[in-house]
C-alpha cells in the first residue's frame, strides 16, 4: 500500500528535509505501507544546503520510485544556471542563488558551474527529470498553482512554477491555527469536476494553510526551524510539523 506525502518548500534545510523523511518513513512503517512523497519544489535557493537537498531526494526517489519531484521556480532558476542560460541570473543569485553555489564550492560563478556539473552531474539529471504535475485521483499536486480556466493538460510550466494571481485570489475563509486564514478558489479541472489542489508556492500567514479544497505546503523553513509534511488519508490530512526536533501532528 502506497501512503502519499506532500512536502512543501525546502530551500536549502537539507537538516529540516531530512526530519521530515525519517517522519515519513517511520509512519508508513508503522502504517504498514510504502511512502510515496511528492516534492513540491524549491528544494534550493536562500538556506545553506542546497546541495545536500538535492542528494536527499535524489536518494528518496531511488528507496521509493513512486515517488515524485515537482519543479519549482527556484529549481528551475538553478536549472538555467547549470545549463548556461543567463537571462534570469542576476536576479536568481540575488534571491537565493548565491547560497545555492556556496553549497557546493567558493568559486566564482563561472567556475562554480563548471565544478557543479563537473562534480555533481546527478544533480543536473535530477534536474531535468523532475515534472510539473501530478494527478492522485481528486488530487492535483504542483508547486505554485493552476491557471483557473484551462483545462489541466494546457496548463503552462510557467503558470505551474510561478503562478500567484489569479489562483491565489482570497475567495473565502477557513479557520487554521490561531486565526482565519484566506484559502484559494476551488479550482476547475477537465470535465467540469473539483480538484483538491496541494501546492507550495502560496503566500503563509503565521503558517501553513491546509484546507478540505486547497492545501498550501509553502515552507519558509529556510529561516527558521520548522519543517512540514502533509499526508493524505482518505480525504483527511495529517499536517506535520519538525520544531526544535518535535513531531506534532494534526488530523484535518
Amino acid at each position: 500500500m502506497l501512503l502519499t506525502y506532500a512536502i512543501g518548500d525546502v530551500h536549502g534545510r537539507s537538516d529540516l528535509l531530512q526530519t521530515v523523511i525519517t517522519f515519513c518513513e517511520e509512519d508508513g512503517a508503522r502504517s504498514g505501507g510504502t511512502p510515496r512523497i511528492i516534492f513540491l519544489g524549491d528544494l534550493v535557493d536562500r538556506g545553506r544546503d542546497a546541495k545536500g537537498c538535492l542528494e536527499i531526494v535524489g536518494r528518496a526517489l531511488t528507496d521509493y520510485p513512486a515517488s515524485v519531484f515537482l519543479r519549482g521556480n527556484h529549481d528551475d532558476w538553478f536549472l538555467r544556471f547549470l545549463e548556461n542560460d543567463r537571462r534570469q541570473l542576476r536576479t536568481w543569485f540575488h534571491d537565493g542563488g548565491r547560497e545555492t553555489v556556496d553549497s557546493y564550492c567558493d568559486l566564482d560563478i563561472d567556475d562554480a558551474r563548471r565544478f557543479i556539473l563537473s562534480q555533481h552531474p546527478g544533480h543536473l539529471d535530477l534536474l531535468r527529470r523532475s515534472t510539473f504535475m501530478v494527478e492522485e485521483g481528486a488530487l492535483l499536486f504542483v508547486h505554485a498553482g493552476i491557471q483557473p480556466g484551462i483545462v489541466l493538460k494546457a496548463q503552462s510550466p510557467e503558470d505551474l512554477m510561478w503562478i500567484r494571481e489569479p489562483f491565489l485570489k482570497p475567495s473565502r475563509q477557513a479557520a487554521s491555527g490561531h486565526r482565519p486564514r484566506r484559502l484559494g478558489h476551488e479550482s476547475s479541472a477537465a470535465g467540469g469536476h473539483r480538484e483538491s489542489d496541494i501546492h507550495g508556492h502560496g503566500r503563509l500567514l503565521d503558517g501553513p494553510i491546509v484546507g478540505s479544497r486547497n492545501r498550501s505546503g509553502r515552507n519558509k523553513s529556510y529561516r527558521s526551524s520548522r519543517s512540514m509534511a502533509t499526508a493524505d488519508r482518505s480525504s483527511k490530512s495529517i499536517l506535520w510539523n519538525a520544531t526544535a526536533g518535535m513531531a506534532r501532528c494534526w488530523m484535518i
